[in-house]
């Protein structure tokens, strides 16, 4: 069973690899554009407070990560080789793209404190109008049939009404821009 369900996540494995060659340059082009703006327009205490958040996120992630590699590891061995590297790969995509996971390792009150940045700045609206588009198509890729939907720890949009969307893509805007 466990040397079947494997050969599955072979091909999920290799689309997440390619999905991480291809997709960092463009994103990175979009950070690196908007980046500036944001930073000279909040203040030092709002972009350590950002960041901080970001930190907590990967403290999280990483935890899990963790945890996960030594689960599968005991559980599947040599024959879950490669669910095992799909969810490693799951938990790089989480870190670099920061889309995902909304409310899991966000401490305190965070992702309110971030609404309540953004709706601070009206030009943040104008950016977040860019990002959105470019963050959908990465979750649209991820969730492909060629990606196996997720079969991993992979949770994108999953339960969340179009407000409670549109909140989570905000934050993951901001903290994006400062990671």
């Amino acid at each position: 069973m466990a040397k079947q369900r494997d050969s599955i996540y072979l091909e999920g494995a290799l689309c997440l690899q390619n999905f991480l060659n291809q997709t960092q340059i463009e994103f990175n082009n979009f950070l690196d554009k908007n980046v500036n703006t944001i930073k000279s327009s909040l203040t030092k205490s709002q972009i350590q407070r950002i960041q901080k958040g970001i930190r907590d996120y990967r403290s999280f992630n990483n935890i899990k990560k963790e945890e996960f590699r030594t689960a599968e590891t005991l559980l599947f061995g040599q024959l879950g080789k490669n669910i095992v590297l799909y969810n490693q790969l799951s938990f790089e995509i989480i870190d670099k793209y920061m889309t995902s996971q909304y409310s899991f390792g966000l401490k305190n009150n965070y992702s309110n404190e971030m609404i309540k940045l953004y709706e601070q700045y009206e030009f943040l609206e104008n950016i977040y109008l860019e990002y959105r588009p470019l963050e959908e198509s990465i979750v649209k890729q991820l969730t492909s049939d060629e990606c196996f939907k997720r079969m991993g720890i992979l949770r994108y949009y999953d339960g969340l009404s179009k407000k409670k969307k549109e909140r989570a893509i905000r934050i993951n805007m901001l903290m994006n821009m400062f990671k």
